[in-house]
């Protein structure tokens, strides 16, 4: 395709999308009803929380009440003197129960009462006469909000007494105890100073140390109910846009007009997405604004937010995550609506899904659930999970990106279902068609995979793949032996499904496949390829990671190593280095290069070369997840060994090639463990080395360039019928 035509063909869809956002917006209704109804609600809502709420509220005495843990009874009298807590009281088990009435509306609220003129209160608790009591679990169990204890008592002439402070790191309650103690301590060393030649007592230095909450005692914050509003927020604009561009389409009579123009169907629905993702888009933004101005107003944005309140960095991330839900609520609702003959029953088919929606949203509200690898994979819930951790500042990097990943991979397979479906003549027509239509198979064989199918592959690979990997990975007491094959088995899901679905689909195995026997100059230059490029890969990651990070991968996978070792090398070899390569091959270069190159003989340079970076983009990303982590540094050299198995397999025509490369490769590189004695003789330390000596980098070049050349002379015909 020449630039001229993918500019036309640019312009082309961005006009379809802004006809298909017109015909969304030509309604007043849907502005009064998406846009400028949260306007008026918001504000009245806010009304009444203030008027109702808060005014009953400041009818209550006193500001919020803090407790403060004491090791004994005489550091209770020492610091006593400084902040004038006269009032103490035994530390009890039943106090555990005390403690988790203080949930976080009612501390936000107290906390912003306290803003006012009202100071904070504290308490002490001490324990029984000769006790001895654990201030770090008792904070951590938010039985004391701060925990005190003295690391100096009596320091030397002209010191200072130090004071430890523990708290609790998941509760802004503790965190404003906290704060309140400080600037009372604060006050005093101040008032000693103002009166230095009568001061009697030494000034007071604080040490802080946080403790994590206790498992099944995290403290609930106002914040975990973003999420849920943003389920709200996008499924509520994203509804109407998605029934009136397929069902609403259908009942006028124009969607017949509309399949027969010269658009791909993709490209029809790419457009629809675009217009409900701007409408679902615009109303969410809309809410937000009406939402934060509201809490602004009525006072609660920092009992929500935090002490800073509404910040850009918050709303910035609350439109990010907006427009994550919203994507993938459109996609989704297109892919569902595409199946509805009628505006009616596209509502019939929404509503029971905006009810299993409005699940997931609940778990935000649940502190005990945690974003894992399993949850990460789960569509909706793993969104939710990480709005709700990305709020409260403890997202792990990794499931974030993980979380993000599946959702994209889900989107896209709405719309690939949604691409088999809409326009069929069953939508089309009204004739008897049914959700199994989509399952049916073609009545016609053909040689290549399209792109939707490979896609749909894809997406439908990588869930199932992390799913069984994550549970093999958690059955105990198993053997390294029963991991490895374990392993084997999981990985054969990169040749079943891919073969499940070429035959679902009717398509030529050989051809999709690239089954042809590959002439033997191909096989020796892999050969070579597969024994010279590993020095590169290694080099490349040695320079994105930096001497630091590769010192801390050594560390990190030095147990795993050590029991890989101990296995015999030929099971090694083959669970990590042959199955890997052949069922990976088989997928990455097989059906995913083929749905993307199409026919080899007849694809123009530019899709050749599309397809060999997509594939092997998605090939190099499949590579950075391991062990529940992400690894960046194995991106490039996973990326360019994708690049040059994707050569290989164009060039040759074969799949064949490609596997022993990669086989190859990953053999070396497993086999060098069992062999560092005899490396280290010829001067290469993997172990100890940052980077590869001179010699072996200029040796691996002449044999890689060798290999390139006689796979690049052992071009094969494109396959025969």
């Amino acid at each position: 395709m020449s630039s001229s035509q993918f500019t036309t063909r640019l312009s082309q869809f961005a006009r379809l999308a802004i006809k298909e956002l017109r015909e969304i917006l030509r309604d007043r209704r849907t502005i009064i009803t998406l846009v400028l109804m949260p306007l008026f609600l918001y504000p009245l809502l806010g009304g009444v929380v203030q008027k109702v709420l808060l005014s009953n509220i400041t009818k209550m005495s006193g500001g919020p009440v803090y407790i403060l843990g004491f090791e004994s009874e005489e550091d209770l009298a020492v610091f006593g003197q400084y902040i004038g807590i006269t009032e103490a009281r035994e530390i009890k088990p039943e106090d555990a129960d005390e403690a988790e009435t203080k949930v976080s509306p009612e501390e936000a609220v107290k906390n912003l009462m306290a803003q006012g003129n009202q100071e904070p209160q504290f308490q002490a608790r001490v324990p029984e006469d000769g006790g001895q009591i654990d201030l770090s679990k008792l904070a951590a169990d938010r039985v004391i909000d701060v925990g005190v204890r003295f690391k100096n008592k009596e320091p030397e002439v002209g010191g200072a007494v130090e004071v430890e402070f523990i708290y609790q790191t998941g509760s802004r309650f503790t965190k404003d105890a906290l704060n309140a103690l400080k600037r009372r301590v604060s006050d005093s060393n101040i008032a000693g100073l103002l009166q230095l030649s009568k001061r009697t007592q030494e000034p007071i230095v604080v040490v802080e140390s946080p403790v994590d909450p206790i498992s099944g005692n995290s403290t609930f914050s106002l914040v975990t109910f973003i999420p849920l509003a943003l389920i709200l927020m996008t499924v509520t604009g994203a509804v109407y846009p998605a029934i009136d561009l397929t069902a609403g389409e259908r009942e006028r009579g124009t969607l017949e007009t509309l399949i027969a123009a010269p658009v791909s169907r993709m490209g029809l629905l790419l457009a629809k997405f675009v217009a409900v993702l701007t409408v679902a888009m615009l109303t969410a933004m809309v809410n937000l604004l009406a939402m934060l101005v509201t809490l602004y107003t009525i006072g609660l944005d920092k009992a929500v937010f935090g002490d800073g309140g509404v910040t850009l960095g918050t709303i910035g991330t609350i439109i990010a995550l907006l427009l994550v839900f919203a994507g993938f609520f459109s996609a989704v609702l297109l892919s569902v609506t595409s199946f509805a003959r009628s505006f009616k029953e596209a509502q019939a088919y929404l509503i029971p899904l905006m009810l299993v929606a409005l699940t997931p949203g609940i778990f935000s509200l649940m502190p005990d659930i945690q974003l894992n690898s399993m949850l990460a994979i789960v569509p909706l819930v793993n969104v939710v999970l990480a709005a709700r951790d990305v709020l409260q500042g403890t997202i792990d990097p990794t499931m974030l990106a993980i979380a993000m990943a599946s959702t994209v991979v889900y989107g896209l397979l709405a719309m690939v279902i949604a691409t088999r479906v809409f326009g069929t003549d069953a939508i089309l027509y009204g004739s008897d068609g049914t959700w199994s239509d989509l399952l049916k198979r073609p009545a016609r064989t053909s040689d290549l995979p399209r792109v939707s199918t490979g896609v749909l592959c894809l997406v439908v690979l990588v869930p199932t793949f992390m799913v069984m990997s994550s549970a093999a990975g958690r059955i105990q007491n198993a053997s390294m032996q029963t991991r490895l094959l374990l392993t084997m088995l999981v990985q054969s899901l990169f040749v079943l499904v891919p073969l499940l679905f070429v035959w679902w689909n009717r398509y030529s195995v050989r051809e999709t496949f690239r089954l042809l026997p590959p002439r033997a100059l191909a096989i020796v230059g892999c050969i070579l390829l597969g024994t010279s490029l590993w020095p590169f890969a290694y080099e490349l990651t040695a320079l994105v990671a930096g001497e630091a990070r590769q010192s801390e991968l050594h560390r990190l996978f030095a147990p795993l190593k050590d029991k890989i070792l101990a296995i015999p090398l030929p099971l090694r070899v083959l669970s990590l280095a042959l199955v890997p390569a052949v069922c990976e091959e088989w997928f990455f270069r097989g059906v995913l290069l083929s749905s993307l190159m199409g026919d080899r003989a007849t694809a123009s340079k530019r899709r050749v070369i599309s397809a060999v970076l997509i594939s092997s983009a998605i090939f190099a990303a499949f590579h950075v997840l391991v062990q529940d982590k992400l690894f960046f540094e194995r991106f490039l050299p996973s990326c360019l060994m994708g690049l040059v198995l994707a050569w290989v397999c164009f060039r040759t025509g074969s799949l064949f090639p490609g596997m022993l490369l990669h086989s190859l490769h990953n053999g070396l590189l497993l086999a060098a463990g069992d062999f560092e004695q005899e490396l280290g003789r010829l001067g290469l330390n993997v172990e100890n080395q940052t980077h590869l000596p001179a010699t072996w980098l200029v040796g691996a070049s002449v044999i890689a360039l060798i290999g390139f050349a006689m796979v690049r002379a052992s071009r094969t015909q494109a396959l025969t019928p």
